[in-house]
Protein backbone atom coordinates (compact mmCIF):
# COMPACT_ATOMS: atom_id res chain seq x y z
CA UNK A 1 0.00 0.00 0.00
CA UNK A 2 2.89 2.26 1.07
CA UNK A 3 4.77 1.50 -2.74
CA UNK A 4 1.03 2.40 -3.88
CA UNK A 5 0.86 5.53 -2.47
CA UNK A 6 3.92 6.73 -3.09
CA UNK A 7 3.48 6.25 -6.78
CA UNK A 8 0.13 8.14 -6.72
CA UNK A 9 2.38 11.11 -5.30
CA UNK A 10 4.93 11.21 -7.99
CA UNK A 11 2.36 10.35 -10.70
CA UNK A 12 0.35 13.62 -8.89
CA UNK A 13 3.55 15.54 -8.48
CA UNK A 14 5.17 14.95 -12.25
CA UNK A 15 2.01 16.04 -13.57
CA UNK A 16 1.42 18.93 -11.76
CA UNK A 17 5.34 19.81 -12.70
CA UNK A 18 4.43 19.18 -16.66
CA UNK A 19 1.17 21.03 -16.15
CA UNK A 20 3.44 24.00 -14.52
CA UNK A 21 5.78 23.68 -17.42
CA UNK A 22 3.06 24.03 -19.79
CA UNK A 23 1.36 26.94 -18.35
CA UNK A 24 4.98 28.85 -17.83
CA UNK A 25 5.53 28.11 -21.67
CA UNK A 26 1.99 29.15 -22.77
CA UNK A 27 2.64 32.68 -20.87
CA UNK A 28 5.72 33.35 -22.08
CA UNK A 29 5.12 32.63 -25.83
CA UNK A 30 1.87 34.29 -25.32
CA UNK A 31 3.79 37.41 -24.06
CA UNK A 32 6.64 37.25 -26.85
CA UNK A 33 4.08 37.25 -29.74
CA UNK A 34 2.72 40.56 -28.16
CA UNK A 35 5.39 41.63 -28.01
CA UNK A 36 6.56 41.39 -31.24
CA UNK A 37 2.50 42.48 -32.19
CA UNK A 38 3.46 45.96 -30.80
CA UNK A 39 6.78 46.39 -31.88
CA UNK A 40 5.35 45.90 -35.63
CA UNK A 41 2.21 47.97 -34.82
CA UNK A 42 4.66 50.67 -33.69
CA UNK A 43 6.96 50.16 -36.56
CA UNK A 44 4.03 50.03 -39.05
CA UNK A 45 2.77 53.52 -37.57
CA UNK A 46 6.06 54.83 -37.67
CA UNK A 47 6.86 54.00 -41.46
CA UNK A 48 3.19 55.35 -42.12
CA UNK A 49 3.35 58.16 -40.48
CA UNK A 50 7.01 58.71 -42.27
CA UNK A 51 5.97 58.32 -45.55
CA UNK A 52 1.81 60.09 -44.82
CA UNK A 53 2.26 62.27 -47.48
CA UNK A 54 3.64 60.25 -49.89
CA UNK A 55 0.67 57.79 -48.89
CA UNK A 56 -2.14 60.23 -49.25
CA UNK A 57 -1.09 61.56 -52.50
CA UNK A 58 -0.87 57.93 -54.08
CA UNK A 59 -4.42 57.98 -52.51
CA UNK A 60 -5.86 60.89 -54.44
CA UNK A 61 -4.05 59.70 -57.92
CA UNK A 62 -5.77 56.64 -57.41
CA UNK A 63 -9.05 58.08 -56.73
CA UNK A 64 -8.67 60.80 -59.48
CA UNK A 65 -7.63 58.02 -62.20
CA UNK A 66 -10.56 55.73 -60.87
CA UNK A 67 -12.88 58.64 -61.60
CA UNK A 68 -11.41 59.32 -64.73
CA UNK A 69 -11.30 56.05 -65.81
CA UNK A 70 -15.33 55.78 -64.64
CA UNK A 71 -16.47 58.79 -66.31
CA UNK A 72 -14.42 57.68 -69.72
CA UNK A 73 -16.41 54.35 -69.08
CA UNK A 74 -19.76 56.05 -69.15
CA UNK A 75 -18.77 58.00 -72.20
CA UNK A 76 -17.80 54.73 -74.11
CA UNK A 77 -20.92 53.48 -72.64
CA UNK A 78 -23.10 56.17 -73.52
CA UNK A 79 -21.82 55.98 -77.05
CA UNK A 80 -21.99 52.22 -77.66
CA UNK A 81 -25.40 51.56 -76.13
CA UNK A 82 -27.30 52.71 -79.91
CA UNK A 83 -24.84 50.84 -81.44
CA UNK A 84 -25.73 46.87 -82.05
CA UNK A 85 -23.59 44.45 -81.50
CA UNK A 86 -21.35 46.83 -79.55
CA UNK A 87 -23.82 48.27 -76.94
CA UNK A 88 -22.64 49.47 -73.93
CA UNK A 89 -20.88 46.56 -71.98
CA UNK A 90 -17.20 47.43 -72.99
CA UNK A 91 -17.76 50.93 -71.65
CA UNK A 92 -19.54 49.39 -68.02
CA UNK A 93 -16.83 47.42 -67.86
CA UNK A 94 -14.35 50.44 -68.00
CA UNK A 95 -16.48 52.47 -65.57
CA UNK A 96 -16.75 49.46 -62.69
CA UNK A 97 -12.97 49.23 -63.42
CA UNK A 98 -12.42 52.64 -62.52
CA UNK A 99 -15.05 52.55 -59.66
CA UNK A 100 -13.08 49.75 -58.29
CA UNK A 101 -9.59 51.74 -58.53
CA UNK A 102 -11.04 54.91 -56.88
CA UNK A 103 -12.67 53.02 -54.30
CA UNK A 104 -9.18 51.70 -53.62
CA UNK A 105 -7.53 55.26 -53.57
CA UNK A 106 -10.07 56.01 -50.94
CA UNK A 107 -9.57 53.08 -48.82
CA UNK A 108 -6.00 53.77 -48.71
CA UNK A 109 -6.48 57.01 -47.36
CA UNK A 110 -8.65 56.24 -44.51
CA UNK A 111 -6.39 53.42 -43.72
CA UNK A 112 -3.27 56.09 -44.35
CA UNK A 113 -5.08 58.54 -42.09
CA UNK A 114 -5.95 55.84 -39.44
CA UNK A 115 -2.86 54.12 -38.89
CA UNK A 116 -1.72 57.96 -38.63
CA UNK A 117 -3.43 58.90 -35.95
CA UNK A 118 -5.73 61.83 -38.04
CA UNK A 119 -9.14 60.09 -37.21
CA UNK A 120 -11.15 63.24 -37.79
CA UNK A 121 -9.66 63.29 -41.22
CA UNK A 122 -10.73 59.44 -41.70
CA UNK A 123 -14.09 60.29 -40.10
CA UNK A 124 -14.63 63.30 -43.11
CA UNK A 125 -13.40 61.37 -45.83
CA UNK A 126 -15.33 58.51 -44.59
CA UNK A 127 -18.39 60.51 -43.73
CA UNK A 128 -18.36 62.16 -47.48
CA UNK A 129 -18.24 58.93 -48.80
CA UNK A 130 -20.99 57.38 -46.94
CA UNK A 131 -23.28 60.60 -48.42
CA UNK A 132 -21.61 60.61 -51.92
CA UNK A 133 -22.85 57.07 -52.29
CA UNK A 134 -26.37 57.46 -50.93
CA UNK A 135 -27.06 60.54 -53.33
CA UNK A 136 -25.74 57.89 -55.91
CA UNK A 137 -28.55 55.34 -55.06
CA UNK A 138 -31.21 58.21 -54.38
CA UNK A 139 -30.07 59.42 -58.16
CA UNK A 140 -30.63 55.80 -59.76
CA UNK A 141 -33.54 55.56 -58.10
CA UNK A 142 -35.16 58.95 -59.29
CA UNK A 143 -34.30 58.06 -62.55
CA UNK A 144 -35.95 54.46 -62.58
CA UNK A 145 -38.74 55.76 -60.93
CA UNK A 146 -38.73 58.93 -64.12
CA UNK A 147 -38.54 56.39 -66.64
CA UNK A 148 -40.84 53.49 -65.81
CA UNK A 149 -41.24 51.65 -69.40
CA UNK A 150 -37.73 52.95 -70.77
CA UNK A 151 -36.15 51.07 -72.84
CA UNK A 152 -32.58 49.33 -71.95
CA UNK A 153 -30.37 52.01 -74.04
CA UNK A 154 -32.20 54.70 -72.99
CA UNK A 155 -31.58 53.46 -69.36
CA UNK A 156 -28.25 52.54 -69.87
CA UNK A 157 -27.80 56.25 -71.66
CA UNK A 158 -29.00 58.60 -69.23
CA UNK A 159 -27.94 56.43 -65.71
CA UNK A 160 -24.03 57.21 -67.95
CA UNK A 161 -24.58 60.63 -68.09
CA UNK A 162 -25.77 60.83 -64.50
CA UNK A 163 -22.63 59.21 -63.24
CA UNK A 164 -20.92 61.88 -65.33
CA UNK A 165 -22.97 64.43 -63.90
CA UNK A 166 -22.14 63.11 -60.03
CA UNK A 167 -18.44 62.40 -60.69
CA UNK A 168 -18.04 66.49 -61.82
CA UNK A 169 -20.25 66.88 -58.60
CA UNK A 170 -17.94 64.34 -56.70
CA UNK A 171 -14.67 65.92 -57.50
CA UNK A 172 -15.89 69.69 -56.39
CA UNK A 173 -17.48 68.04 -53.22
CA UNK A 174 -13.96 66.88 -52.64
CA UNK A 175 -12.07 69.75 -52.91
CA UNK A 176 -14.59 71.48 -50.33
CA UNK A 177 -14.13 68.80 -47.95
CA UNK A 178 -10.83 68.81 -48.12
CA UNK A 179 -10.33 71.78 -46.12
CA UNK A 180 -11.99 70.69 -43.01
CA UNK A 181 -9.41 68.52 -42.33
CA UNK A 182 -6.79 68.97 -40.12
CA UNK A 183 -3.98 70.66 -41.84
CA UNK A 184 -1.18 70.33 -39.05
CA UNK A 185 -1.71 66.33 -38.90
CA UNK A 186 -1.48 66.05 -43.00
Amino acid sequence: MADLKKAYNSTVASVSKTYDNAVATTKSAYHQTAATVTKAAVATQKWTAERKETLLSVAKNMQEVGDKTAATGAVMAVAGAPVAGVGAAPGLAVAATGGIVGTAGTVLEVTVELVAGSNKNAAITVGNEVVYKGLEALGKRALDDAMPGASATTKIVTEQLNNLMQSAVKKQTDKVVDKFKDEDKK
